[in-house]
Protein backbone atom coordinates (compact mmCIF):
# COMPACT_ATOMS: atom_id res chain seq x y z
CA UNK A 1 0.00 0.00 0.00
CA UNK A 2 1.38 3.32 -0.60
CA UNK A 3 0.43 6.56 0.99
CA UNK A 4 0.81 10.11 -0.88
CA UNK A 5 0.61 13.21 0.52
CA UNK A 6 0.42 16.60 -1.49
CA UNK A 7 0.97 20.15 -0.10
CA UNK A 8 -1.75 22.63 -1.37
CA UNK A 9 1.51 25.35 -2.02
CA UNK A 10 -1.34 28.06 -3.80
CA UNK A 11 -2.40 28.28 -7.02
CA UNK A 12 0.59 30.04 -8.89
CA UNK A 13 -0.30 32.87 -12.01
CA UNK A 14 0.91 33.26 -14.89
CA UNK A 15 0.39 35.71 -17.68
CA UNK A 16 0.83 39.60 -17.90
CA UNK A 17 -1.74 41.67 -15.29
CA UNK A 18 -2.27 45.41 -15.18
CA UNK A 19 -3.76 47.63 -12.28
CA UNK A 20 -7.44 48.48 -12.76
CA UNK A 21 -7.81 51.38 -10.58
CA UNK A 22 -6.07 54.80 -9.79
CA UNK A 23 -6.54 57.77 -7.99
CA UNK A 24 -4.70 61.21 -7.53
CA UNK A 25 -4.28 63.74 -5.09
CA UNK A 26 -3.24 67.80 -6.06
CA UNK A 27 -1.79 66.94 -9.15
CA UNK A 28 -2.57 67.63 -13.12
CA UNK A 29 -3.45 64.31 -14.58
CA UNK A 30 -2.99 64.06 -18.62
CA UNK A 31 -4.59 60.97 -20.42
CA UNK A 32 -4.14 58.93 -17.34
CA UNK A 33 -5.93 55.86 -18.11
CA UNK A 34 -2.77 55.56 -20.92
CA UNK A 35 -0.62 54.30 -18.44
CA UNK A 36 -2.41 51.20 -17.78
CA UNK A 37 -3.53 50.51 -21.35
CA UNK A 38 -1.34 48.16 -22.40
CA UNK A 39 0.51 50.84 -25.43
CA UNK A 40 3.82 51.10 -25.23
CA UNK A 41 3.60 54.26 -27.42
CA UNK A 42 1.24 56.12 -24.99
CA UNK A 43 1.68 57.60 -21.76
CA UNK A 44 -0.18 59.35 -18.71
CA UNK A 45 1.82 62.70 -17.00
CA UNK A 46 1.63 63.57 -13.68
CA UNK A 47 2.89 67.07 -12.56
CA UNK A 48 2.28 69.33 -10.16
CA UNK A 49 2.39 72.63 -10.84
CA UNK A 50 0.11 74.27 -7.87
CA UNK A 51 3.39 76.24 -6.25
CA UNK A 52 4.73 74.31 -2.77
CA UNK A 53 2.36 71.34 -3.53
CA UNK A 54 2.65 67.64 -3.72
CA UNK A 55 0.99 65.50 -6.27
CA UNK A 56 0.66 61.74 -5.92
CA UNK A 57 -1.09 59.29 -8.50
CA UNK A 58 -0.89 56.27 -7.02
CA UNK A 59 -2.16 52.58 -8.99
CA UNK A 60 -3.79 48.99 -7.48
CA UNK A 61 -6.36 46.66 -8.31
CA UNK A 62 -4.17 44.03 -9.39
CA UNK A 63 -5.58 40.76 -9.94
CA UNK A 64 -6.22 38.54 -7.26
CA UNK A 65 -3.49 35.14 -7.10
CA UNK A 66 0.51 34.38 -6.19
CA UNK A 67 2.95 35.41 -8.55
CA UNK A 68 6.59 34.98 -9.11
CA UNK A 69 7.79 37.50 -11.76
CA UNK A 70 8.50 40.68 -12.16
CA UNK A 71 7.01 44.19 -11.31
CA UNK A 72 7.87 45.97 -14.76
CA UNK A 73 7.29 50.52 -14.44
CA UNK A 74 8.26 52.22 -17.81
CA UNK A 75 8.70 55.48 -17.12
CA UNK A 76 10.33 59.00 -17.80
CA UNK A 77 11.13 61.78 -15.52
CA UNK A 78 12.75 64.96 -15.23
CA UNK A 79 12.75 67.73 -13.09
CA UNK A 80 14.02 71.27 -14.43
CA UNK A 81 14.84 74.65 -12.71
CA UNK A 82 15.22 77.65 -14.99
CA UNK A 83 16.10 80.84 -12.19
CA UNK A 84 17.84 78.50 -9.38
CA UNK A 85 14.64 79.25 -7.35
CA UNK A 86 12.78 75.84 -7.99
CA UNK A 87 13.56 72.55 -5.29
CA UNK A 88 11.15 69.86 -6.41
CA UNK A 89 11.53 65.94 -7.18
CA UNK A 90 9.82 63.38 -9.12
CA UNK A 91 9.80 60.09 -7.28
CA UNK A 92 8.79 56.65 -8.23
CA UNK A 93 7.41 54.08 -5.49
CA UNK A 94 6.05 50.76 -5.12
CA UNK A 95 4.29 48.40 -2.11
CA UNK A 96 4.22 44.90 -1.83
CA UNK A 97 2.11 45.22 1.67
CA UNK A 98 -1.32 47.07 0.47
CA UNK A 99 0.71 50.64 1.00
CA UNK A 100 2.06 50.11 4.49
CA UNK A 101 5.51 50.59 3.24
CA UNK A 102 7.17 51.71 0.20
CA UNK A 103 10.28 51.10 -1.26
CA UNK A 104 11.92 53.76 -3.84
CA UNK A 105 12.24 52.65 -7.45
CA UNK A 106 13.95 56.39 -8.38
CA UNK A 107 14.05 59.75 -6.66
CA UNK A 108 14.56 62.69 -9.08
CA UNK A 109 15.62 66.12 -8.53
CA UNK A 110 16.54 69.16 -10.26
CA UNK A 111 18.69 69.13 -13.06
CA UNK A 112 18.90 65.24 -13.23
CA UNK A 113 17.36 63.27 -16.23
CA UNK A 114 15.96 59.89 -16.48
CA UNK A 115 16.08 59.39 -19.95
CA UNK A 116 14.11 60.86 -23.26
CA UNK A 117 10.64 60.54 -24.18
CA UNK A 118 11.53 58.61 -26.92
CA UNK A 119 13.17 55.63 -24.61
CA UNK A 120 11.67 55.62 -21.23
CA UNK A 121 13.61 53.42 -18.52
CA UNK A 122 12.08 50.22 -17.43
CA UNK A 123 12.68 49.01 -14.29
CA UNK A 124 12.03 45.42 -13.12
CA UNK A 125 11.37 44.10 -9.27
CA UNK A 126 11.93 40.92 -8.43
CA UNK A 127 8.33 39.44 -7.04
CA UNK A 128 8.58 36.16 -5.55
CA UNK A 129 5.29 34.14 -4.25
CA UNK A 130 3.79 37.86 -3.95
CA UNK A 131 0.18 38.24 -3.71
CA UNK A 132 -1.14 40.43 -6.34
CA UNK A 133 -3.39 42.12 -4.53
CA UNK A 134 -1.22 44.00 -2.12
CA UNK A 135 0.75 45.12 -4.80
CA UNK A 136 0.82 49.38 -5.66
CA UNK A 137 2.62 51.90 -7.55
CA UNK A 138 3.09 55.52 -6.36
CA UNK A 139 4.29 58.33 -8.47
CA UNK A 140 4.85 61.51 -6.87
CA UNK A 141 5.61 65.46 -8.04
CA UNK A 142 6.54 67.56 -5.39
CA UNK A 143 6.72 70.97 -6.64
CA UNK A 144 8.91 73.85 -4.27
CA UNK A 145 9.01 77.49 -5.79
CA UNK A 146 11.01 79.83 -4.16
CA UNK A 147 10.77 82.56 -6.66
CA UNK A 148 9.50 82.62 -9.50
CA UNK A 149 7.19 79.97 -11.94
CA UNK A 150 10.09 78.91 -14.04
CA UNK A 151 10.83 75.16 -12.41
CA UNK A 152 8.04 72.05 -12.81
CA UNK A 153 8.72 68.52 -13.23
CA UNK A 154 6.86 65.95 -14.49
CA UNK A 155 6.52 61.64 -14.30
CA UNK A 156 5.35 60.25 -17.23
CA UNK A 157 4.28 56.83 -17.02
CA UNK A 158 4.02 54.56 -20.25
CA UNK A 159 2.84 51.04 -18.57
CA UNK A 160 2.91 49.60 -15.41
CA UNK A 161 2.39 45.46 -15.03
CA UNK A 162 3.42 42.00 -13.50
CA UNK A 163 4.92 39.58 -15.59
CA UNK A 164 4.43 36.01 -13.90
Amino acid sequence: MSIICLFNRGATTSGTFRPSTYASTVATLTNPANAIDANLGTHGDLACSAPNGTGVWTFSGFPSGTVTGFLKISSYATEFDSDGAHLGSEQMEYSLNGGSTWTTVYLVTNAVDRGTLIAPTLDAIALTAQDMTLVQVRATSTNVKLVMNFGQGFIDIFDIRIEG
